[in-house]
């Protein structure tokens, strides 16, 4: 099961709902689909390579990476989470990989995401984040490559709206549980409960019922964007209220 999207987005908040379920383990924010991807664009151009991986090949790369992801489970329930936001890239590598693979993707308003990020001091691997024009082409690049993804493989990917899930949170649950066809438990609902560790910078929101602090966040800092900044948030607010009503 794997968890993508922006930094910033909700995905932490999701992997704490999923794992809080009886069935799922969790691990970390794992490098070994990135990995991967590395080493498959060594043997000339990662799209095209992807393609021409034969069967021994593929399985070869099945087993080289659920031999790493499990040394980062704690139980043997069979179902796993890999959280990491950057592996939206590589959508197309996992359900290769993986055809039966559950992918979510979450998605969070373009100007409360892109401040959330903008503030958020990162230690290494996103540079763009320190710019708020970068900011912008890098989410223009999330979301043309995500609605490809969603051309591709349809309901293969499985869209998570966090504004949604804030306004209807039991629901978009039992949506997402039967997405990746689990049995509802109430437990998900109250997984601010959880003790488990939480590594992101998301770890105190998730140890707090859902609320609603965050929507609209980015308002507030509109009037010190320029105009061309704005235009460019309201063009991928409209976008995603755009991509899901095509999607869903």
């Amino acid at each position: 099961m794997f968890i993508v999207g922006m930094p910033r987005s909700g995905s932490t908040l999701l992997e704490q709902i999923l794992a809080s379920h009886s069935w799922v383990d969790t691990t970390d924010e794992l490098p070994f689909i990135e990995r991967l991807a590395i080493d498959i664009q060594q043997l000339g151009g990662y799209p095209s390579a992807i393609s021409r991986l034969t069967n021994a090949q593929l399985d070869t790369l099945r087993r080289t990476y659920l031999q790493q992801a499990r040394q980062y489970t704690l139980n043997d329930t069979g179902v796993f989470i890999d959280k990491n936001p950057n592996n939206f890239m590589h959508i197309g590598l996992i359900k290769t990989l993986f055809p039966n693979a559950k992918v979510i993707n979450v998605v969070r308003n373009p100007l409360d995401n892109a401040l959330s990020v903008y503030k958020q001091y990162f230690s290494a691997g996103h540079h763009y984040s320190y710019d708020i024009n970068h900011i912008g082409f890098y989410w223009q690049g999330y979301l043309h490559l995500s609605q490809f993804w969603q051309q591709t493989y349809g309901r293969g990917v499985y869209l998570v709206s966090y504004a949604k899930l804030v306004e209807c949170p039991e629901a978009e649950i039992r949506r997402m549980l039967a997405y990746c066809e689990l049995p509802f438990e109430s437990q998900c609902l109250t997984f601010y409960q959880s003790t488990r560790a939480v590594l992101t910078p998301s770890v105190s929101q998730v140890r707090q019922p859902i609320n609603s602090r965050s929507i609209g966040s980015g308002l507030k800092y509109k009037e010190c964007l320029t105009p061309q900044q704005v235009a460019t948030f309201d063009k991928l607010c409209e976008d995603v209220e755009t991509f899901f009503t095509t999607s869903m």
